[in-house]
């Protein structure tokens, strides 16, 4: 038996094969134009390969093998379709990661070169956010070296993400520069602390020359527990005083702040109102009557001086610079 036999499936009544001569009510099949019954139709054609699917079609109708045959070929072209696609996809991923990579060591050379010239600006601009090999070391170098001269703290921070175990491009670089911060931070931190002293000692000659107090005095209670508290003092600014303001606090005998009996309060402000002369002594026969009621309290001490100027201007003193402004 060939490939290519025709052949189609039927039934019949009584039929009469017409290979081995015997009657049968099977079905039969037509085989190169004769009746064949079922047993020798798989005689002759059990040399044909499972592929041409003949065999199953003996003991199916014809419909049936046909359809069968149209799901084989629908399965097989999805089969090829989806792996079609797959091999796609993978292609097209692998070309784009090679160009992804490409595109990646070019910026990263590109960043290197700009480093090697002194171009930290454009390096960092160019190798921020980027996620390859060691340009997040890359990038913070090129920052600390943008903030070594200007901002020593700042380009500490930046070295510091850079791991002491780094020894990639620019290790020897790094660690140089690493060792120059530090010296740049500690003269940094030495200039900023002699400022801050200039600065003190400025205001200090400010305050001093602003007012000298010669005395802060209370008198004794009077018979209602009453107590008047004075101030003495010279101006010596070269402004002429508009208002200076006195805030004291009352003290007893053995050193503890007391209040007023009335007002519930220890702070008391006298004022003065000018004007008082650049040169000027001010205070001496002048008080304030009854500043507190508290038979207890033997002295006042002055906790801030507020003075305005005629032109404007005006200046607080408080703290540890009243003692400087003490006689």
């Amino acid at each position: 038996m060939k490939r290519g036999v025709g052949m189609s499936i039927t039934n019949e009544e009584d039929i009469t094969c017409e290979v081995c001569g015997t009657k049968s009510a099977k079905k039969y099949v037509m085989i190169d134009n004769k009746k064949v019954c079922k047993d020798c139709a798989k005689k002759l054609i059990e040399n044909i390969d499972e592929d041409d699917g003949i065999k199953e079609s003996i003991d199916q109708p014809q419909e049936q093998v046909i359809e069968k045959k149209k799901d084989e070929k629908r399965n097989k072209t999805f089969l090829i379709g989806t792996i079609t696609v797959i091999v796609g996809i993978i292609i097209i991923c692998i070309f784009f990661g090679v160009l992804a990579r490409e595109q990646n060591d070019s910026r990263y050379t590109q960043g290197i070169d700009l480093i090697k010239v002194g171009k930290y600006s454009d390096a960092s601009g160019l190798l921020l956010n980027m996620e390859y090999k060691n340009s997040k070391v890359l990038y913070n170098y090129a920052n600390a070296q943008i903030k070594r001269t200007t901002d020593g703290l700042a380009a500490e921070s930046f070295l510091n993400k850079i791991p002491n175990s780094y020894s990639g491009e620019f290790a020897d670089e790094i660690k140089a520069l690493k060792e120059s911060v530090k010296e740049t931070i500690n003269q940094q931190k030495q200039q900023q602390a002699e400022q801050k002293k200039q600065q003190q000692q400025a205001k200090r000659e400010k305050i001093r020359s602003s007012i000298l107090i010669s005395k802060v005095s209370t008198d004794n209670p009077n018979s209602a527990g009453g107590v008047n508290f004075r101030v003495v003092w010279k101006n010596t600014s070269d402004k002429v005083i508009k208002y200076c303001f006195f805030t004291v606090v009352p003290y007893n005998a053995v050193g503890d702040i007391v209040s007023c009996t009335i007002r519930r309060e220890s702070e008391y402000t006298g004022k003065v109102t000018g004007p008082i002369a650049p040169g000027e002594w001010y205070g001496e026969g002048k008080y304030w009557d009854c500043a507190w009621y508290n038979n207890s309290i033997v002295k006042a001490k002055l906790k801030k001086i507020v003075i305005n100027y005629m032109d404007g201007t005006s200046i607080q003193i408080e703290g540890n610079d009243i003692d400087s402004v003490q006689a």
